[in-house]
C-alpha cells in the first residue's frame, strides 16, 4: 500500500480541522506575577479563535507536517493590584504569531500479538513556535498594563508553546491511532469460514518513507478462519514499493498480487466451494443434448446399456486449487484442472459415475471497485472460459469428448459462469476504516499483480 505525496497532503488536510477543534479545548494554568509592587493575576486563558492549515510531504524519516495557525487569538481575565490596591480588571485578547511543524513516523503496531498488527503513527519532534504574543486588555494602563505585557510574553507564551505541542502529539499519538486499531483487517467470508486477512508482518520490505510516497507492506491473503496460521502452498510476493507510473497523481495506490488472488482460490478450494452439482432441469427442452442416458449415449454407446433410460448430472469440480496470472498484455487470468463427472441416476438414488471429462479449464476476468462508503472491495468478472475437453476415465466404454463440448460449453457459460460472476462480484475486501471512502479508483495491469489508483475522503 502506497500513501503518495498528494495523499500525504490530503490526509494532513483531512486531520487540520480535528487538530484545530483540539486547540480550540485549549486551557491554560492560572498565572500569578509580582514585578515592581504591582501584582499580577490571570484566570480563564483559552484559546478563542484559531485556523490551522497544514503542508506535508514524505521524507526519509516520515511524514513531514508543517502547520500554520492563522487568526489565533487567546482570550483571558485579568486583575491587578499595584502596592495592594486594587488596580483593575477586566478581560484581555491576546493575538498571538505561531507556527508548528511535526515528523511523523509510520510503522506496525502488533503489541495485541503477531495476527493483530494494526498501523500506528508515532508523533517525533513536534515543534510549536510562538514568536509573539499580543496582548489588549480592558481598563488597563501604565505599569499594570507593562507587567501584563510581560506575563503574557513570559509565563503565558511558554505555557501556550508546552500545551499546543502536548495536543499535536496526543492527535497523533493517541486519537489517530485509535482510529487506526479500528481498521478492519479481517473479513468473515464464505459464511464466517474464511477470513479476508491484511497482514502487517507477512509482507517485505519493511514499512517506511522515502521523498515522494510512504510504503506500508500489507499482505492480501485469504485463511480459514479455524487455523489463521496456515498460508496457502504459493510463495510469498515481492511487489514494487513505490509510487506506479500509471496514477501518479492519486492518493493511495495498492497492489493485489497473485498470490492474494490465489491464496483465495485455494482457501475457496478448500472448504470445498468450487465444485457445483449441474441437474437435468437446468437443460432447456430445446437443447440438442439432454442430460439422459438416451441422449448421451449417442457420445458414450455403452451408457445405454450399463444405465438404460435414466436421467443424469453433471458433478464439476476443480481438482486443484486455481492458479492466477496478471501481466500487462493478459490482463487478469485464472487456470485450474476441471474434471466433470457424468452421473446416471437409478432409481435407487444413488448417483453412478459413468465416466469422466477433463479439462485445463482457463478462465479471462476484469477487476472492478464495488461496494460502497467504507466497506469497498476488488470485484470481478469471467469474460470468457476455455476448456479443451478429455476422456479422464470410463465404466462404459469409448466416450466421444469432442462431440460433449457443445453441452459442456453451455454448462460452463450458460449456468455456471452467471453464479461465478455472481460470486465474484462480492470480491475480496479491501482495508477499512469508518469514515474513509474510496473515490475515483481505477484499475490497471503489471507483471504480476493488478493495481489500484484511487483518491480518498475522510470524515471522523
Amino acid at each position: 500500500m502506497v500513501l503518495t505525496n498528494n495523499g500525504v497532503l490530503a490526509a494532513a488536510n483531512f486531520a487540520t480541522p480535528l487538530l484545530q477543534a483540539e486547540l480550540m479545548k485549549l486551557t491554560l494554568p492560572d498565572q500569578k506575577f509580582n514585578e515592581v509592587l504591582v501584582d499580577i493575576h490571570l484566570n480563564d486563558i483559552h484559546v478563542s479563535q484559531v485556523t490551522v492549515g497544514a503542508s506535508a510531504a514524505a521524507t526519509a524519516d516520515g511524514l513531514s507536517v508543517s502547520l500554520s495557525l492563522s487568526a489565533f487569538h487567546l482570550a483571558a481575565t485579568y486583575q491587578a493590584w499595584i502596592m495592594g490596591i486594587s488596580s483593575g480588571s477586566g478581560p484581555c485578547d491576546v493575538e498571538v504569531d505561531a507556527t508548528a511543524s511535526v515528523t511523523v513516523a509510520v510503522g506496525v503496531d502488533c503489541t495485541s500479538g503477531p495476527l493483530a498488527c494494526k498501523p500506528h503513527l508515532t508523533a517525533e519532534n513536534a515543534q510549536v513556535s510562538v514568536s509573539n504574543v499580543s496582548p489588549v486588555c480592558k481598563g488597563v494602563v501604565g505599569q499594570v498594563l507593562d507587567a501584563l505585557v510581560d506575563v503574557f510574553k513570559g509565563a503565558v507564551k511558554q505555557s501556550l508553546t508546552d500545551s499546543a505541542k502536548a495536543t499535536i502529539e496526543s492527535l497523533i499519538n493517541t486519537a489517530a491511532n485509535q482510529a487506526l486499531e479500528k481498521a478492519n483487517l479481517d473479513i468473515p467470508i464464505q459464511g464466517g469460514e474464511v477470513l479476508a486477512r491484511f497482514d502487517l508482518t507477512a509482507a517485505a520490505p519493511p514499512s517506511g518513507a522515502s521523498g515522494a510516497f510512504v510504503s506500508l507492506p500489507v499482505l492480501g491473503d485469504a485463511v480459514l478462519a479455524k487455523n489463521a496460521s496456515t498460508r496457502a502452498p504459493f510463495p510469498l510476493p515481492v511487489l514494487p514499493s513505490g509510487p506506479f507510473a500509471d496514477c501518479a497523481t492519486s492518493f493511495l495506490q495498492l497492489a493485489l498480487s497473485e498470490f492474494s488472488l490465489e491464496s483465495l482460490g485455494w482457501t475457496m478450494w478448500s472448504v470445498g466451494a468450487l465444485k457445483s452439482l449441474v441437474y437435468h432441469t437446468i437443460i432447456p427442452p430445446s437443447f440438442p443434448i439432454q442430460l439422459n442416458t438416451t441422449d448421451v449415449a449417442l457420445l458414450a454407446p455403452g451408457l445405454s446399456k450399463a444405465f438404460p433410460n435414466e436421467w443424469m448430472q453433471l458433478d464439476l469440480a476443480l481438482v486443484a486449487a486455481p492458479t492466477a496470472n496478471v501481466s500487462v498484455e493478459g490482463g487478469f487470468a485464472l487456470a485450474a484442472p476441471l474434471s466433470i463427472d457424468f452421473q446416471a441416476l437409478p432409481p435407487s438414488g444413488t448417483p453412478q459415475t459413468a465416466f469422466t471429462l477433463g479439462c485445463p479449464l482457463g478462465l479471462a476476468l476484469t477487476l472492478g471497485i464495488g461496494g460502497a462508503g467504507h466497506a469497498q472491495n476488488f470485484t470481478a468478472n469471467v469474460t470468457s472460459a476455455s476448456c479443451q475437453l478429455s476422456v479422464a476415465n470410463s465404466t462404459v466404454g469409448p466416450v466421444d469428448a469432442g462431440g460433449l463440448a457443445l453441452l459442456v460449453d453451455f454448462v460452463l457459460s450458460d449456468v455456471l459462469l452467471p453464479v461465478v460472476n455472481a460470486a465474484l462480484n462480492v470480491g475480496f475486501p479491501l482495508p477499512s476504516l469508518d469514515g474513509l471512502e474510496l473515490a475515483g479508483s481505477s484499475i490497471f495491469y503489471a507483471d504480476g499483480f493488478a493495481g489500484v489508483c484511487s483518491n480518498f475522503s475522510y470524515q471522523p
